[in-house]
């Protein structure tokens, strides 16, 4: 399936929306990866790093970044090295 331009703005405004809701955690990192996870008050971590990663691993997205000037400076560099929905699941909420 690919995405439009228009659609890939969108998805850059849900990451940062994401990655602002994720940093009230005091125990997200700065990769914005939660470290307590497996805690019960930590559940919504699970859902929003399963979300970034489903975004930020779009081919359509990481090229966005790439084609936008903006994006290829920090704080952005994390995107490029999140990881994968499949690991955060596997490693994540398997533990539950």
């Amino acid at each position: 399936m690919a995405y439009s331009q228009e659609q890939m703005e969108f998805a850059h405004k849900v990451v940062f929306r994401l990655m602002e809701i994720l940093k009230v955690c005091p125990n997200v990192d700065e990769k914005y990866k939660c470290n307590t996870p497996d805690r019960a008050p930590h559940k919504r971590c699970i859902d929003i790093m399963v979300l970034l990663a489903e975004i930020t691993n779009l081919p359509e997205y990481l090229e966005y970044l790439g084609n936008n000037p903006e994006t290829t400076q920090d704080p952005y560099g994390w995107i490029v090295a999140y990881p994968p929905a499949g690991e955060i699941v596997e490693k994540v909420v398997d533990l539950e």
